[in-house]
């Protein structure tokens, strides 16, 4: 559990992670309060018409669903597998890849940077995406397909959430 795992570590560890458990939280509570007073001040649907600020929402709800799930027990024990875990790591890989997005977006306004992020995000948007979307789709049928064939056989690959963490070997 949760406790046995801490008392393992050291003190400077458990500080460690007290303090940047409680940066962590107070990061996503002050982000969060600063999108909420951003959307009270506008019409809700020209909010989440942008996509940054539906991407702000997401950046700053991430950490805190984080933290909220590094309280459960289940989450820590890494000799078992659990759904939590899973859950857990998934949402952290997430919430790194949203704030490293998000400070790409604040270095654009460095003068030589600002024009490489803003090519970066235009080639992104005009160009990468579509193709993106067709090669996901193809990946996943592809990958849905195989996994029809094999059938359940093997319990490491029985569903696909399984199958998924264990081909990327997350698990």
């Amino acid at each position: 559990n949760a406790m046995h795992h801490c008392t393992r570590l050291g003190i400077a560890e458990r500080d460690f992670f007290v303090v940047l458990y409680a940066i962590t939280s107070a990061r996503g509570v002050i982000f969060l309060g600063l999108e909420m007073m951003q959307m009270h001040s506008e019409v809700l649907d020209e909010y989440f018409t942008d996509f940054w600020n539906v991407f702000d929402v997401v950046n700053s709800i991430l950490p805190l669903a984080v933290n909220a799930l590094i309280l459960v027990p289940a989450t820590w024990d890494p000799g078992n597998a659990t759904t939590w875990g899973y859950a857990l790591q998934t949402l952290l890989a997430a919430s790194c890849f949203t704030s490293g997005f998000k400070l790409l977006w604040f270095i654009r306004v460095f003068p030589s940077l600002g024009p490489l992020v803003t090519m970066f995000f235009e080639i992104l948007r005009i160009d990468l995406l579509p193709f993106l979307v067709l090669l996901m789709i193809l990946i996943f049928s592809v990958a849905m397909s195989l996994h029809v064939l094999q059938g359940p056989v093997d319990n490491e690959y029985a569903d696909p959430i399984r199958a998924l963490f264990s081909t990327w070997g997350v698990s």
